[in-house]
């Protein structure tokens, strides 16, 4: 007889067990905290796995209690019941996530994640998600809809287990569970050694599909075959068996992070974790589960685990595309905890009442009238978003930027891209225009090869093909040098130096400037920064091994001066950075130094990155301009230019010909000039291509010591 069940603790009905809503309720606390940035919890994505081992035991129990009851699986009944219980909160959540992103947010945003409503409404969004360039723990602007990955995996997985259930036990009621536990186990295995291999190798696509999650689901499922399983052990085995499994998910979510290589091993703990919970309380409660699992709070949190789960990363994700940047940590958990009243009335407005009401006569037809009607419009306008650059802007002319066409102009372009393609601005306005190049919803993908191929930060550089261009068969070499801000202008380079025969050989790491700043920037960690460093060293064995006859340097101060935890000493560490980098430089090579091109952090303004304030203000891009206060060179360029000037290289000032008089363009003509707050196009490298070059016939030999 098991023990009776405290007041503070909710009865175990039949067929209701309060342990597993509490492990539910743990699921979504640590999904909902490491989603909110709570510190020491990152990783809570782990949740996510708990809860396929409580739906895979859950659902599987169901079809083996229809079989032994009726000796079939009725599949019409089965999705409708499963429609029934997840339609009514998943459509509302995503027309409200469709609808506050088409008022309050730039049509940019709307369009670059209109595949993934639509990939959503589908029960598609993990291969839509599979094949983004972004993984699950990118720092970029994330979907809203990202979570709704799981949902996905989940239908797949029961739009073919049911089948197999049927297949698999008719016409064998009395064996149903030992026969299914037998075709599972092959599934289960199969599913975890492909997660073990391919993670690794291909860690987006095998974080989002079926193949190397179904494992998950089938441990639950497993579990349901073997409803025997624990029956012998004792009350303080249990508790044992339970302890362990909760420590297991706990260590899984305070010990790993967004470096795991996840779902494989790693995933091991949280699932076995969670298997071992569910065993513990198949056969009567403990005194540990009632306290832990069992009490009202986690029982009412398990409850509206569902809708929480729905609504609590739009409510955390719109705030902070809305604003322009992450919030603080006190402004996301109250943000948290909206996400708790909003998912608790949803469950009693929505949820709850749906899932209570009969669907026979008037009552069905109305729901489903209603379901799909919802449903439709909610395609109908994901599907335009898809669509929705074509009316980004509507205009035919442009801004121009008199010093950039005065200095295109007063040099030769037999590398010159196509700038011609222009009309008057309208009224002295400055007008986006129309088709833009790169497009602007296009603009987190436009990087350079040297940034994808495993060129950036590569300490052996000189053996890697990805790392060279311009005329390999020439004698002379040109050498780019720098962070992401000398990758950005391979293009160009690239171009010179098939033009005027240079072989190319770009020596860049991303967040790694070619002079030691001194100091580990705010957004990098002491691993970050020792990886810095060895390229740094790597980059400079390979200065004086390849003795090239042009050494461009290209760097970013301005992010690196926002992001320094001791700004007043700034200056002064990145002169003595700039000091030891221009010595590295074999005497015999000449310096070409581009100053930084215009740009600026969201730290130290309120502009939204490039593409979205474009899209944003499609009538007038004189919203869109950088002020001087922010572009002009700061201190530690100056002392980069006067040093330069001393080793006798040659300072090529870029910021003077990208900026009119009112301030400095996002756009001119038809092309874009910025990907972001501070890195240039492939447009815009290719624009000024010719500059460049003129800069480089104008650069010094140096006196020989």
């Amino acid at each position: 007889m098991h023990p009776s069940t405290p007041t503070s603790s909710p009865q175990r009905k039949k067929g209701f067990r309060p342990d597993i809503q509490g492990l539910r309720a743990m699921a979504v606390g640590s999904v909902l905290l490491f989603h909110a940035g709570i510190p020491g919890l990152d990783g809570g994505f782990v949740g996510v796995d708990v809860f396929f081992v409580v739906s895979g035991f859950l659902i599987t129990g169901v079809l083996l209690r229809e079989v032994e009851q009726t000796g079939r699986v009725n599949l019409l009944d089965f999705y409708a019941r499963r429609l029934k219980r997840l339609a009514p909160v998943y459509l509302l959540v995503l027309a409200v996530t469709l609808l506050t992103m088409l008022l309050a947010l730039p049509p940019l945003y709307t369009s670059r994640f209109g595949p993934h409503l639509l990939g959503t409404l589908l029960y598609v969004a993990n291969f839509v998600l599979a094949g983004d360039i972004q993984g699950y723990f990118a720092d970029a602007a994330p979907s809203p809809v990202l979570h709704f990955w799981s949902l996905a995996v989940e239908e797949q997985f029961y739009l073919l287990w049911p089948l197999l259930v049927l297949l698999v036990s008719r016409g064998r009621v009395t064996r149903a569970r030992r026969r299914v536990a037998m075709a599972l186990l092959p599934v289960v295995l199969g599913s975890f050694a492909l997660a073990v291999v391919l993670t690794p190798r291909f860690p987006t696509p095998s974080y989002y599909l079926l193949h190397t999650r179904s494992w998950e689901l089938g441990v639950g499922a497993l579990l349901a075959c073997l409803p025997a399983l624990g029956a012998r052990l004792d009350m303080r085995a249990r508790t044992r068996l339970l302890m362990a499994g909760g420590l297991s998910i706990l260590a899984s979510v305070v010990l790993l992070d967004a470096s795991t290589v996840f779902p494989g091993w790693a995933a091991v703990p949280s699932v076995l974790g969670a298997g071992a919970m569910l065993v513990a309380g198949q056969h009567g409660t403990t005194p540990l589960s009632r306290v832990v699992l069992e009490n009202r709070f986690m029982v009412w949190l398990g409850d509206i685990s569902y809708s929480l789960y729905l609504w609590h990363w739009p409510i955390l994700v719109l705030p902070a595309a809305i604003h322009g940047s992450q919030l603080p940590l006190a402004a996301r958990l109250a943000l948290a905890g909206i996400a708790v009243l909003v998912a608790w009335a949803s469950h009693v407005l929505v949820e709850d009442p749906l899932q209570r009401m009969s669907l026979q006569g008037r009552r069905r037809a109305i729901y489903l009238t209603s379901a799909a009607t919802t449903l439709v419009l909610t395609l109908v306008t994901a599907g335009a978003t898809v669509h929705a650059d074509r009316g980004l802007s509507g205009q035919s002319s442009s801004v121009r930027i008199p010093a950039l066409d005065r200095r295109l102009a007063a040099v030769p372009a037999p590398i010159r891209a196509d700038y011609a393609n222009e009309s008057v601005t309208a009224a002295g306005r400055l007008v986006t225009p129309t088709r833009m190049t790169p497009p602007i919803n296009k603009l987190e993908h436009d990087l350079t090869e040297v940034q994808t191929n495993g060129c950036s930060g590569d300490v052996n550089a000189l053996q890697n093909e990805a790392c060279w261009g311009g005329d390999r068969a020439a004698e002379r070499t040109l050498v780019l040098l720098g962070d992401s801000h000398a990758s950005q202008w391979w293009h160009a380079w690239d171009a010179i130096g098939r033009q005027e025969h240079y072989r190319v050989l770009a020596l860049v790491g991303n967040s790694c400037p070619a002079a030691d700043p001194g100091e580990i920037p705010s957004d990098r960690d002491e691993e970050s920064a020792a990886e810095c460093d060895a390229f740094r060293q790597a980059a400079r064995r390979s200065l004086a091994e390849v003795e090239p006859e042009v050494v461009v340097v290209a760097q970013t101060i301005t992010q690196y001066q926002v992001l320094s935890p001791n700004p007043a000493g700034f200056h002064q560490r990145w002169q003595r950075g700039m000091v030891d980098l221009l010595g590295a430089i074999p005497a015999a090579s000449r310096i070409l130094y581009l100053g930084d091109n215009p740009s600026y952090s969201p730290k130290i303004s309120d502009l939204p990155a490039a593409g979205n304030c474009l899209s944003e203000h499609a009538t007038d891009a004189q919203n869109c301009l950088v002020p001087h206060r922010i572009a002009e060179v700061a201190q530690a360029e100056r002392t980069s230019q006067r040093l330069v000037a001393d080793t006798g290289g040659r300072y090529a000032d870029l910021s003077t010909i990208l900026c009119l008089h009112q301030g400095c363009p996002m756009v001119t003509r038809n092309h874009v000039l910025y990907r972001d707050h501070t890195h240039v196009t492939s447009a815009t490298s290719r624009i000024l291509a010719p500059v460049l070059a003129d800069e480089l016939a104008r650069t010094p030999g140096r006196a020989k010591n």
